[in-house]
């Protein structure tokens, strides 16, 4: 059939294996250079372990932070009361043998602690009066509902001493009808 000389044969034969061992080896390469690349990713996600929990409890705090500071938004920011005016309504009606000692601010109430001393024995006076003036100040009471008053007496060495804590109420208010 064919006559091909036995010699072309071997020569083709031989061609073809030294193509595939060429092949072979560059194959086997790649896979060494591969399995490399693969070692070094698995190294590098290694050392990310540590550094992926640390930024997880990072992102932990800081999805509360954000809930604390939506908390705030809801009491102080977004409502748009204006709390300088009533903070300076507070300042304008301190009379006189009556401090404050803190003030505090949450969703639902704006709490006012302070206490009285008066050496005519009237420090009881100087507090209602101050919750009165507040009750009869508009621009304090905008966006609060009520206002309550406790009251505490002490005594340090033969001085009387009253302490107060005055619990306002925050109105919850739709944004739209916030208004200075």
């Amino acid at each position: 059939s064919l006559n091909v000389p036995r010699e072309r044969i071997i020569q083709a034969l031989g061609g073809l294996v030294i193509f595939l061992i060429f092949i072979h080896v560059i194959l086997q390469g790649l896979i060494t250079m591969q399995a490399i690349t693969h070692k070094k990713y698995q190294r590098e996600a290694e050392d990310m372990g540590p550094a992926s929990i640390k930024a997880q409890a990072v992102i932990q705090e800081v999805r509360k932070l954000q809930g604390k500071v939506k908390s705030v938004h809801e009491v102080v920011g977004e409502k748009k009361i204006f709390w300088s005016q009533k903070l300076n309504a507070v300042s304008d009606q301190i009379p006189r043998g009556v401090w404050l000692t803190k003030i505090h601010l949450d969703e639902n109430d704006f709490l006012i602690y302070g206490s009285s001393v008066s050496k005519n024995k009237d420090k009881m006076v100087g507090i209602h009066q101050f919750v009165a003036d507040l009750k009869k100040n508009p621009s304090f009471l905008k966006n609060f509902k009520r206002i309550d008053l406790r009251i505490e007496d002490r005594m340090i060495q033969s001085t009387e001493i009253a302490d107060f804590t005055i619990s306002v109420e925050v109105e919850k208010i739709d944004n739209k009808r916030a208004s200075p």
